[in-house]
């Protein structure tokens, strides 16, 4: 007889069995998993997962969900009782859970643990799951408030630490947990026309190997926004105040005799910004057709003076990417142990052309570069401080360069060494509903990723074939390392209320390994 299945005509949940999932893959041989579906409450359900994998065995798997009016979340559990290929007991549990009531009280809920560290590259079959390095364990809760007519402020506390899955093959750093992390901004707006905004942070950093310490922050600033169609002039000035109180502190790698670290230490820094633009207008002929063309230079001018700050450890900082958004901030590190010295001058421009009809931005180009009048004596260890004077150059063009076409791209330019340092270039065709061509390629050079230059291609397609049968897929492949850091390609069946998968999968597991795998998926 022919297999059958029972489920709901109407929009109403019940419970029953889910479609399966079957599949091979290289790790775990045949595999196959049958959900069946829980429908406990309106509000609740749980999901049953028994999924037997050949070289390895029955796994249990289960996921429950909850939803009321102020919050949601999930708890997701799995496990093996005798992995057979590793011959011990596998598990991996997960809870996320989110609260809001009314934007005013936010809460959140994020803990994760598996038992061993190759265990999504041993069961997982997705390479967004097997490429995580560290498993985040929060919680945080946020309360946003109003003071007077035009003031507002935020307070959170958080706790946060990781469970770090080490690859043998390229190891990394034990982040610092947090316990706890409490932190208040506010702002006052229009106070006789000046803003008055305010950040105060505590953190206790813990580590186990590493000095541990509490700082604390403060960094009130006043501003004078003055706003009007055609320009923007906006004055700053702020001190910075932070003070460590350290503990479990390491001896000193060159004298074991003495601490690496005081035990308290403090920095004050006052901090000094002006931001301003022009907003430029005409209308023109382009792209075939009347537009209207922006002209928008941008001004970010930022005065910081010098603060020895070797003696400060390094809980959450480091060099933040160089992009257009970081040019037009204050500070080149992110985190809050280090704060660059300053006495420079971001200088960009960015030009528009909008349907005059609907306002829609047909293209954009931006070009921008930050000067510097003084030589970097800020720096992170012993990395060596900047000597040249301005920054590499960066340009950014995308459009709707027809109904269906899409392209974009982006560039950083190094015109010292007159070498590009990082580039990408996508292009998007959609014609139609249901269809879609996507292209792109990235660029790092090696100065940008210390292991390396990374050179990728990705493709991906979603295209009808014959009659109720699409095509999907996916390529990524790396140039530097030629060989496929995901590849996935697969045919669909779509009926009027199922429709059946067949997906092929590769994709890198680690710097040296890969996996594929092989699935027959059916959904109702």
């Amino acid at each position: 007889a022919a297999p059958s299945f029972d489920f709901s005509l109407n929009d109403q949940r019940k419970s029953g069995f889910l479609p399966p999932s079957i599949g091979v893959t290289g790790k775990s041989g045949p595999e196959v998993g049958i959900p069946y579906y829980l429908n406990l409450a309106p509000n609740y359900d749980l999901t049953l997962t028994p999924r037997y994998m050949e070289k390895r065995g029955l796994q249990l798997a289960e996921q429950f969900r909850y939803l009321q009016k102020d919050y949601k979340g999930d708890f997701s559990a799995e496990v093996l009782p005798n992995d057979r290929a590793a011959d011990r007991r596998r598990y991996g549990m997960s809870l996320a859970g989110s609260y809001n009531r009314d934007g005013s009280l936010l809460g959140g809920l994020n803990l994760n643990k598996v038992s061993d560290d190759s265990y999504f590259r041993d069961l997982a079959t997705r390479i967004n799951i097997t490429s995580q390095a560290t498993l985040p364990r929060e919680g945080f809760l946020t309360y946003n408030g109003k003071w007077w007519d035009t003031g507002s402020y935020s307070a959170t506390a958080r706790v946060q630490r990781f469970q770090v899955l080490q690859d043998p093959d390229n190891p990394i750093v034990v982040p610092y947990g947090r316990t706890p992390q409490l932190s208040l901004s506010t702002l006052r707006q229009d106070i006789g026309g000046f803003d008055f905004g305010s950040a105060a942070e505590f953190v206790d950093f813990s580590h186990p190997s590493l000095v541990n310490g509490k700082r604390s922050t403060l960094y009130p600033s006043l501003s004078l926004p003055l706003i009007t169609p055609s320009f923007f002039l906006t004055p700053k000035v702020g001190v910075h105040y932070t003070y460590y109180s350290l503990y479990e502190i390491p001896p000193s790698a060159t004298d074991p005799t003495i601490p690496a670290f005081p035990n308290s230490i403090s920095r004050t820094l006052p901090i000094f910004s002006v931001d301003s633009g022009l907003i430029y207008e005409r209308e023109t002929n382009a792209l075939g057709q009347g537009v209207i063309q922006t002209l928008e230079p941008r001004f970010y001018y930022v005065n910081i003076p010098f603060r020895d700050q070797n003696q400060i450890p390094l809980f959450d900082t480091a060099i933040a990417d160089f992009n257009y958004a970081q040019i037009f901030s204050e500070n080149m590190f992110s985190g809050g142990d280090r704060i660059n010295d300053a006495r420079q001058l971001t200088a960009a421009v960015t030009s528009r052309m909008l349907l005059p009809s609907t306002g829609q931005e047909v293209l954009r180009g931006t070009f921008g570069q930050r000067y510097y009048f003084k030589d970097q004596q800020v720096t992170l260890g012993p990395a060596a401080p900047r000597t040249y004077h301005a920054s590499n150059f960066l340009t950014a063009l995308s459009g709707r360069v027809s109904e269906h076409w899409t392209l974009e791209g982006a560039s950083e330019y190094d015109q010292r060494d007159y070498r590009t340092e990082r580039l990408t270039l996508a292009a998007r065709y959609r014609p139609e509903g249901l269809k879609a061509l996507n292209l792109s390629y990235r660029y790092l050079s090696g100065d940008i990723t210390t292991t390396g230059p990374i050179k990728q291609v990705d493709l991906s397609a979603q295209w009808p074939l014959v009659g109720r049968w699409y095509g999907v897929g996916r390529f990524n492949y790396s140039l530097s390392d030629s060989r496929i850091v995901e590849g996935i390609g697969g045919l669909e069946y779509g009926a009027d209320c199922w429709t059946i998968r067949f997906v092929v999968q590769r994709f890198a597991l680690t710097a040296g390994t890969s996996s594929s795998s092989l699935f027959l998926q059916l959904e109702l």
